[in-house]
């Protein structure tokens, strides 16, 4: 971690403490604004985490088939707004150092935020889950927006912290939200 000087000393501290030991780093700004994935997009780690030290804007990107970005821990801004996610979309033990923004995604047959750190807002405001969405065990540390969502199948908070405002005003459900 010493050879990166430009991750925050936070972000350093923290992943020490869980005893990471493999990081690959992507330092600039990755922007793929309205876009088409026909293919899946992942990581694919086993051990590690993936360090992503800009701002990430997937923007009006259409993901196909699936997008797996578990492990990976965002240093910057994320914004995903309007993007389509039509089969797995899998966050599982994500980092997000500053603000997120979900909103207006349509998530389809599955997704996996579990164990994911929000250290600053997010909103997923006007997203659509199709399928499963799981927030299992998920930290939220600011405000979290889930307004006007619909959540069309299963969904669970089990295990999940707030430690912000959390707004589910106007959300839709048509199964059971645990």
């Amino acid at each position: 971690l010493s050879e990166y000087p430009a991750i925050p000393p936070a972000v350093a501290k923290r992943l020490q403490e869980q005893g990471v030991t493999s990081v690959r780093v992507i330092p600039e700004t990755i922007s793929i604004r309205h876009s088409r994935f026909e293919k899946v997009l992942a990581t694919n780690l086993v051990e590690g985490v993936l360090l992503m030290l800009g701002p990430v804007d997937f923007t009006g990107t259409v993901f196909q088939q699936s997008i797996d970005l578990s492990k990976t821990v965002f240093v910057g801004p994320v914004r995903f707004s309007s993007a389509r996610v039509d089969f797995e979309g899998f966050f599982i033990g994500s980092q997000f150092a500053q603000g997120v923004d979900f909103s207006h995604v349509i998530f389809g047959t599955h997704s996996r935020f579990h164990q994911a750190q929000f250290r600053d807002r997010v909103t997923f405001a006007d997203a659509h889950f199709t399928g499963v969405a799981e927030f299992l065990e998920v930290e939220f540390q600011e405000a979290a927006d889930f307004s006007r969502s619909a959540f069309a199948s299963g969904t669970g908070f089990s295990g999940s912290v707030f430690k912000g405002a959390a707004d589910f005003s106007a959300i839709s459900a048509v199964q059971e939200i645990y």
